[in-house]
């Protein structure tokens, strides 16, 4: 089968929120002897530093760190949703409705907006009047009716343009909602089955950490797709455990692209860690 591999992350270093300390890069160094030198480099960074994903502890000091969650947490299928409000709140009758019939149960919500392509590409600080934002019943109707397990923006949050205490994101925290932020090039994603996949590092204790977000954009079944080598990678379907229409889970076959779905047990256990999240973080976002 074929799919799409497309890279939506930034670079670490092509934004820095106001008050982190910048990703800093340096060496190379050698620690070893011979006539062969290695080439080594430390890293510095904040956990919130390129595209990044964060869990419960973001804005709840007892909520569940990010290694608390299962890798399978990290990766699934996703609903692309285009919001165009900026400088305002995207409200929850135009979230319904740009989901449409779709169900979130289980799934990553994509919201795309350009935004974190704009700034990136001016180079300006931050302005509330082009900034994306969720209003708080969004979010509510997210954290309690959607079931959706993850929320992911081509911006640098989802926090509402109203509140003043960050309430969109204490909401997620919460309901153990995970929240991916700083994806780019969502504009190179067009409508087949998208599975997401945003790994974060293997760091105990923190909120979050950066990670190489991809989208495996795989056809629609029935879809023939044809197109120059570069626009696509063969390889199996690698266990991609797609959901059905009520948030069951399935598995995909890899054959044949008009295959039927074969429906199979739920393991989702990503919202079972966040039952006891709470969490608390100096971040915005």
């Amino acid at each position: 089968m074929d799919y799409r591999l497309i890279d939506v992350s930034c670079w670490m270093d092509d934004f820095q929120f106001p008050g982190d300390a910048p990703v800093e890069v340096t060496g190379p160094f050698n620690f070893v002897g011979g006539s062969n030198p290695e080439h080594v480099y430390h890293l510095s960074t904040p956990t919130q530093a390129g595209t990044h994903v964060q869990g419960p502890r973001y804005f709840l000091a007892d909520g569940a760190t990010i290694d608390r969650y299962p890798l399978g947490a990290f990766e699934g299928e996703a609903v692309l949703v285009d919001i165009t409000e900026r400088g305002v709140d995207t409200q929850l009758d135009d979230l319904r409705a740009a989901v449409g019939g779709r169900s979130l149960s289980g799934r990553i919500l994509l919201l795309r907006s350009g935004h974190m392509d704009e700034l990136i590409a001016s180079g300006a600080g931050l302005d509330p009047a082009t900034r994306p934002g969720l209003s708080l019943a969004a979010a509510r109707w997210l954290a309690d009716h959607s079931g959706v397990r993850m929320v992911a923006i081509d911006s640098v949050g989802v926090e509402s343009r109203v509140t003043a205490d960050y309430d969109v994101n204490v909401v997620l925290c919460e309901a153990g909602i995970l929240i991916l932020e700083g994806l780019v090039n969502l504009a190179a994603v067009n409508t087949g089955r998208l599975w997401l996949e945003a790994f974060p590092l293997k760091l105990r204790g923190v909120e979050g950490t950066p990670c190489r977000a991809i989208i495996k954009e795989y056809p629609a079944p029935g879809e023939v797709r044809a197109g120059p080598p570069e626009q696509a990678q063969e390889g199996p379907i690698a266990d991609p455990r797609w959901l059905g229409p009520g948030g069951e889970r399935s598995v995909r076959a890899p054959v044949r692209v008009d295959a039927p779905v074969q429906s199979g047990s739920d393991s989702n256990s990503a919202r079972a860690v966040a039952s006891s999240a709470r969490s608390s973080s100096l971040r915005v976002g």
